[in-house]
């Protein structure tokens, strides 16, 4: 995310391989409902997720004809997919727009205070979910275990104040990324 932490210009090569990647997509969904078959899959709900983030940024993808079809189509269908997804999506953009004006910056030190996408943790099960409704990964997750009716303690995790690298955390998940899944001691992540 160098446009956003480095406040670099976008860099042309990586839009081209954007465009390419939505021009795949947009023939890969020609002439079908869904991204893999006839019904919505797991393959739909990470799909959404990321294109929803892609397209909150501004990128303009009208022209992908199908993609933007399916993209219509596919969040009618998605229980809660305004509030899981384009609540998070609204997040992202909200931190993106913001970074340069509030950051933490680990190297240094340096702390300001920033407000993690405006979310509190909710606990009411056992299978914690160490996330940030801002990722696109995460919210896949999410998107996930509401389809599949599986409730998720959720457990907001601040990157920026380096809460993914307390000594728990890296027990948990050496790789120190989210999404992270904890089932009493069974951690799968990303």
């Amino acid at each position: 995310y160098p446009s956003i932490f480095g406040n670099s210009p976008v860099d042309p090569e990586k839009k081209k391989k954007l465009d390419e990647a939505f021009e795949f997509l947009d023939k890969f969904l020609e002439g079908h409902k869904f991204v893999a078959g006839d019904s919505l899959t797991i393959a739909d709900l990470s799909t959404i997720a990321t294109v929803s983030t892609i397209l909150i940024t501004g990128y303009e993808a009208t022209k992908y004809k199908n993609v933007t079809k399916w993209f219509e189509n596919t969040k009618k269908v998605i229980p809660d997919y305004e509030e899981i997804n384009h609540k998070g999506c609204v997040d992202y953009k909200e931190f993106y727009i913001s970074w340069s004006e509030t950051y933490v910056c680990l190297p240094c030190g340096h702390r300001n205070t920033v407000k993690i996408f405006g979310v509190t943790n909710v606990s009411h099960m056992t299978i914690d979910f160490y996330y940030l409704p801002g990722s696109a990964p995460c919210r896949s997750v999410l998107l996930t275990a509401k389809a599949v009716g599986v409730d998720l303690n959720l457990k907001l995790t601040n990157l920026m104040a380096g809460e993914h690298l307390t000594p728990e955390f890296i027990k948990m998940n050496p790789q120190h990324t989210i999404p992270t899944l904890n089932d009493n001691g069974f951690c799968l992540w990303e």
